[in-house]
C-alpha cells in the first residue's frame, strides 16, 4: 500500500542536504544550509547517523575525510568532538540533531535520512531508529 506524502512536502521543493552552496561557503548538512532552506521557504532533507557516544548528530558519510579536514570514521568520535570540527574550512561545525530541530523549529518540513551502518548492508542496531 503507497501512503502519500502529507501536502507540507509538496507545497516547495525540498533542498537535499539544505540549501547548500559548497563554493559559497554553505556546506551540506550544515546550519548554514539550513538556514539557507527556511529562508527559501524550502523543506529540508538532512541526514542523521550515531556518534561514538550514541547520539545523533547530522551528517551524511561515515568518515570525516570528504566534508572535513579531520579524517576517520564517525563512530569513532563523540558529539562534542565532532561539534569541533569545521566543515570545510567554514565556522560551521557538525550539528547535532537537537541543534538543527531547535533551528527549524517546525517552520519548514523534515525529511530525516537515517545512515545506520553506511554502506554495510548488515541489519541495524535500531538504536538511531
Amino acid at each position: 500500500m503507497r501512503i502519500p506524502l502529507p501536502p507540507a512536502f509538496l507545497r516547495a521543493p525540498i533542498a537535499h542536504r539544505g540549501y547548500h552552496d559548497h563554493t559559497g561557503g554553505c556546506p551540506e548538512n550544515s546550519l548554514s544550509a539550513f538556514r539557507a532552506a527556511i529562508e527559501a521557504g524550502y523543506g529540508i532533507e538532512l541526514d542523521v547517523q550515531l556518534t561514538g557516544d550514541g547520539q545523533a548528530i547530522v551528517f551524511h558519510d561515515d568518515q570525516l575525510d570528504r566534508m572535513t579536514e579531520a579524517t576517520g570514521s564517525i563512530l569513532a568520535h563523540s558529539a562534542a568532538e565532532l561539534a569541533k570540527i569545521r566543515l570545510l574550512g567554514t565556522d560551521d561545525t557538525i550539528p547535532t540533531l537537537a541543534d538543527v530541530l531547535a533551528l527549524v523549529a517546525g517552520r519548514v518540513p523534515l525529511l530525516i535520512e537515517i545512515k545506520d551502518l553506511f554502506d554495510t548492508m548488515v541489519p541495524t542496531s535500531g538504536r538511531l531508529e
